[in-house]
């Protein structure tokens, strides 16, 4: 008797299908995880793209479907998005304690500023000396203008806003209004009045008024060495 064997039945179309399918869980999963990066916003959509993507996992495994790389991807992705924002909201919030704490030595930490007077484009610092509460400044220009007004805000090395402002209102004000012509490769002295005599560490921070023939803010400051 000679024994037969049957061909192996083939798979249904419809399991084919279903293991070759993504399911939008998964996908839904990546785009959050991507979205996760959105500052504010991101820390909301990486924790859902994370729970998304867990559940996701779970799904692909008990039913064969792909998606596994997409759902992975969104949980990595999530992670690293939340991750950034609590190292941001760490920053800001150290930022925030220095700047009230010491604002002076604060600024006179950033990049680029060093001791001594400086203005943005179109004027120029050329010098400035300090006698008790004046300031005068040597100022050029790059263009024909007027200054019109300087006014500037006088911070203390090492003391809190707390402590600046219970020094009295005014007394860490500078002004000074007027009207001094820069032409280029001329230089004329202004002479701005604190509230309060000026002594070394202090910063100025300052803002001219520049008439071309447009009013025009111009900042800057001073760091007395």
């Amino acid at each position: 008797m000679t024994a037969t064997t049957s061909p192996n039945k083939p798979s249904s179309p419809g399991s084919a299908e279903q293991a070759e399918k993504t399911p939008g869980i998964a996908i839904a999963a990546l785009i959050l995880g991507i979205s996760s990066f959105i500052p504010l916003l991101g820390f909301l959509t990486g924790i859902t793209g994370i729970i998304l993507g867990v559940t996701a996992l779970r799904s692909t495994t008990h039913t064969q479907q792909s998606g596994k790389g997409l759902a992975t991807a969104g949980i990595i992705l999530g992670l690293l998005g939340i991750t950034l924002h609590i190292v941001a909201v760490a920053f800001l919030v150290n930022l925030v304690q220095d700047v009230q704490e010491d604002p002076a030595g604060l600024i006179k930490r950033m990049p680029g500023v060093e001791a001594g007077c400086s203005f943005d484009d179109p004027l120029t610092c050329d010098g400035y000396g300090t006698t008790d509460n004046n300031v005068t400044i040597t100022l050029s220009a790059s263009n024909n203008g007027i200054v019109t007004s300087i006014e500037g805000a006088l911070l203390q090395d090492g003391k809190s806003l707390e402590e600046l402002a219970g020094e009295g209102e005014g007394s860490n004000e500078c002004s000074w209004e007027g009207a001094v012509a820069l032409t280029p490769g001329t230089t004329r002295d202004v002479t701005i009045t604190c509230g309060r005599p000026v002594t070394p560490g202090d910063l100025i921070i300052l803002s001219a008024t520049y008439d071309q023939p447009y009013p025009q803010e111009v900042a800057g400051y001073i760091i007395q060495g």
